[in-house]
């Protein structure tokens, strides 16, 4: 996914969210003990990683949820 951030965007600040919601999908990529356990971590990423790129709302532009 492209996103492009709004002019006067401070890009240090949208740099650490995305880094944030990369870091975390790194982290959940591990086994777990069912496919739904499985389903239940990535909409709960999922969630996170909207809710904080939301916070940014002002500063992105993008063609479907950052997430």
């Amino acid at each position: 996914m492209l996103i492009t951030p709004r002019p006067g965007a401070d890009r240090k600040n949208i740099r650490q969210a995305l880094s944030g919601v990369h870091t975390t999908a790194m982290n959940l990529q591990r086994p777990y003990g069912s496919a739904f356990e499985g389903l239940l971590t990535y909409l709960e990423w999922a969630t996170e990683s909207a809710q904080s790129c939301s916070g940014q709302g002002e500063a992105l532009t993008a063609g479907q949820a950052c997430a």
